[in-house]
């Protein structure tokens, strides 16, 4: 039994008034009219306390028709459990399933759809669940309207079901904005479900928790008081983590590839090599102490196969290789316009060819003609570099003044 205003149940202690006034009753003193007193030895009066009760059935009414007021006024209610009751209690859970990049280290993946799993077996018939993976953006799987729509028997194979399509991406980790949106979910289906009576509201984190997780968003969110967080962290087989990563200075040789190399804080080793994919060199050995980042340059190899770097020496190899585009070098047309050989060290063609040599990113080709021969007009509109080394004719310099006009270059 409960009751509705308990505190009235105070009332009870006024029981003890009827037995109060039944203990202090005054009796009315009777006159007796007696002769004279006057030869009779004066003797004190003898005090006798009343304190025994008396009509006792009375005082028994009395005491029940007090309690009998302080029960009414409290409102006695019978608390019972039905099938009905049953149907509309049970729990709200997001699961919140990081599928970031750094879920692709050793163990990670298959820890996490043993987690996923041992909560299904917690699940009850009257709870109600979300399925959302995160990386850079949240992507909500289930719903709460779809696993309502969802029979009893059919919620769990399904939300498996859509576990079974779910794998790491390459992509970062945004842990706030996943976070909000979890919260945002469960308070939407409060709102479009206010009569349903929930005994939690619980976001389940199942994730790595990776140092470099995002988690900006929720500096300027307020956090539900009514939703709980519980976090899942996942630990990889292995501490020693390195990755790379190209760098675009131009600082650098052209010949040379810029990696920044990046080793954990947690890591046990500070020695790795970076080699290309189809040699058999020894590599490049790299010293990167624990939560530090080394920078080094690695000859550029033209043929090498799908040009792909590959570091070695970590637990993790899942961002140990480094695709490398192609260097498309740029084609630089340079005439060359005089009486100079290529051969004799007394003329400009034959320093013009030593100076200006081919690499990675630019190639030149020259071409030689007397400055009075008549010369080819797709030659002249290809070239973008004019060396003049001895007198031209008429028709040559009108053309060289043209190409000064339109932006090119004249020695």
């Amino acid at each position: 039994m409960s009751f509705l205003y308990p505190l009235f149940l105070a009332g009870l202690a006024a029981v003890g008034i009827p037995i109060l006034l039944h203990l202090i009753r005054r009796y009315t003193r009777r006159r007796v009219s007696f002769s004279s007193l006057m030869f009779l030895k004066p003797s004190p009066p003898r005090l006798k306390r009343r304190s025994r009760l008396e009509h006792i059935p009375l005082l028994l009414l009395r005491c029940l028709m007090v309690c009998l007021l302080a029960l009414a006024f409290a409102r006695p209610f019978l608390v019972t459990t039905s099938g009905e009751s049953e149907t509309v209690s049970g729990r709200r859970i997001v699961l919140l399933v990081d599928t970031s990049a750094s879920m692709q280290r050793t163990g990670l993946w298959d820890q996490a759809l043993n987690e996923i799993r041992n909560e299904l077996e917690t699940l009850s018939p009257m709870d109600r669940v979300c399925l959302i993976s995160f990386n850079k953006t949240p992507h909500i799987l289930m719903s709460f309207a779809s696993w309502a729509a969802l029979a009893s028997d059919q919620r769990r194979p399904a939300l498996l079901e859509e576990i079974d399509t779910l794998s790491p991406t390459w992509q970062r980790t945004n842990l706030g904005q996943a976070l909000m949106t979890a919260a945002e979910t469960l308070e939407d289906d409060d709102a479009y479900d206010a009569s349903r009576m929930t005994t939690s509201r619980t976001v389940i984190l199942i994730s790595d928790l990776q140092e470099g997780c995002d988690i900006k968003a929720l500096q300027t969110y307020e956090w539900p008081a009514n939703i709980q967080l519980q976090a899942i962290p996942l630990q990889a087989a292995g501490s020693t983590n390195a990755s790379l990563q190209l760098m675009s200075d131009d600082t650098r040789d052209p010949r040379d590839i810029g990696i920044r190399v990046t080793n954990t804080e947690e890591s046990t080793r500070d020695l790795f090599k970076i080699t290309w994919a189809d040699k058999d060199e020894s590599g490049i050995e790299v010293y990167v102490p624990a939560g530090h980042v080394s920078v080094i340059s690695v000859p550029y190899q033209k043929n090498a196969q799908g040009r792909r770097l590959v570091l070695t020496g970590d637990d993790d190899d899942f961002d140990n290789t480094l695709y490398v585009a192609p260097q498309a070098a740029s084609v630089v047309q340079v005439m060359a316009l005089g009486q100079n050989e290529p051969t004799n060290p007394e003329g400009m063609l034959y320093y013009l060819l030593r100076a200006l040599k081919s690499d990675t990113t630019r190639s030149f080709r020259i071409d030689a003609h007397k400055g009075n021969e008549p010369i080819p007009e797709a030659e002249f509109q290809a070239a973008r570099v004019f060396v003049v080394t001895d007198s031209i004719s008429t028709v040559n310099l009108d053309r060289l003044q043209h190409a000064l006009a339109c932006g090119r270059t004249v020695l």
